[in-house]
């Protein structure tokens, strides 16, 4: 199969002309370069000690006073003055335990650990456009005061209100903030939701008692193992048959249970997700998850206890005008046929939508398919993504740094001790 890219040469020629003060050859290879590196050296959650020492490096050597916010986790000031708003950018540095099995020359180096989300090319763009706008000529432009949040623990879902709970949303207060990420779509271009951006994301655990006894005289023990079969088909159905008018996914991750082969098991653990569009549709969910498994309950003559969050990770909730704003940034970018409303949600979950109850918001997608045309899910240990994308996802950024905000502008404040 010849190469594939959704950003052939003509497209990135064309991205220099629209952007003749920025070097995109030379920042792609740095991006590049970053991202492989991270790629190679992934860090679980909570444990990016590694990934926040080098990104605090080069911050530093780009002339900014990075703050410590966590243990891991950084936030660097550019300020332009007290004039402008505070926009925040957030690049997430937590990698999964996965054993990657993608083959690249640039595979993680620590066993059963990946960068399988793409995390590693978040952390690449937003370094560079750290780097690039503390430059004079493209500081001049801004039209914002910058912070930058490196967040640990995303994947683990605490990272967010960790760094909340630090204060990284004020001095100064952030007035809006950008997320992204990137897909493996066979197209240029960005997407990004009306509205709802993610799915309300919760825990689901499932203990199932039973009574253990010999297999040879099993009529004498309740088969935890049995009813546990019985709870992960009623899952299933519901998954794929129940009749919410919204998208949802609610199934089973893990198992454990049982101690010997001969021994009919007593206990039998599972956790898995629930993830809906909406909190009622969540709410309604829950309900009929208890009421299937009490009837289960009933019919096996085991005790099961669910336990499900009851605050779940809220959805992303886009801001319409920060929207408007990302789309006019694509379209000037990738062209307006490629700069797109999507209306077709992805129930992934993203605590970063504790952020956005706090500030106005909005998440763009980018679209990176690879050169051979593979499209491994996130978090598959084949799992990668198209490095060409990356010039084009800093200019889109660098636009809407470098435009007027959209609508109010900030309150005044005075400048950090910490702002570059």
């Amino acid at each position: 199969m010849p190469p594939f890219t959704a950003y052939p040469e003509s497209a990135f020629h064309k991205l220099q002309e629209q952007f003749p003060r920025l070097d995109l050859n030379r920042l792609h290879e740095k991006m590049t370069a970053y991202r492989r590196h991270f790629h190679r050296f992934p860090e679980v959650s909570l444990k990016e000690f590694k990934t926040s020492e080098y990104i605090e490096t080069i911050l530093k050597q780009a002339g900014y006073r990075p703050v410590r916010v966590t243990e891991t986790g950084l936030c660097a000031l550019l300020w332009k003055g007290e004039a402008y708003p505070t926009i925040a950018v957030r690049a997430e540095m937590d990698a999964l335990p996965v054993t990657e099995a993608t083959g690249l020359p640039f595979s993680s180096v620590r066993p059963g650990v990946m960068h399988a989300c793409g995390h590693d090319g978040i952390l690449a763009v937003a370094l560079a456009l750290a780097e690039l706008m503390a430059e004079p000529e493209h500081r001049g432009r801004l039209r914002y005061n910058i912070k930058f949040i490196f967040q640990p623990a995303e994947e683990a879902g605490n990272g967010t209100k960790l760094m909340m709970d630090a204060g990284v949303l004020e001095d100064p207060h952030v007035d809006e903030m950008i997320i992204f990420h990137f897909v493996t779509d066979h197209r240029p271009g960005i997407d990004i939701q009306e509205r709802v951006a993610s799915a309300t994301l919760g825990k689901v655990e499932i203990e199932v008692q039973g009574v253990s006894t010999h297999w040879g005289a099993y009529e004498t023990g309740i088969d935890a193992i049995h009813a546990a079969a019985l709870a992960v088909s009623c899952i299933t159905e519901i998954n794929r048959h129940y009749p919410l008018p919204r998208p949802f996914a609610l199934g089973i991750g893990t198992i454990q249970g049982g101690t010997s082969r001969n021994i009919v098991a007593d206990s039998v653990r599972l956790s898995g997700t629930m993830r809906t569009q909406e909190m009622e549709d969540y709410e309604e969910l829950s309900r009929v998850l208890k009421e299937r498994l009490a009837d289960i309950e009933k019919e096996t003559g085991t005790r099961i206890l669910l336990s499900l969050s009851d605050r779940p990770t809220p959805s992303i909730i886009n801001d319409r005008c920060l929207v408007a704003k990302a789309l006019e940034a694509g379209a000037y970018v990738f062209g307006p046929e490629h700069s797109t409303l999507s209306h077709e949600l992805f129930l992934s979950g993203d605590n970063a939508a504790l952020f956005f109850q706090k500030t106005r918001g909005v998440f763009i997608i980018f679209m990176a398919p690879n050169r051979d045309g593979s499209q491994f899910p996130f978090h598959n240990p084949r799992f990668d993504f198209g490095e060409d994308v990356f010039p084009f996802a800093l200019c889109t950024l660098y636009r809407y740094l470098t435009t007027e905000p959209a609508e109010t502008p900030a309150a005044e404040t005075e400048a950090p001790a910490d702002a570059k």
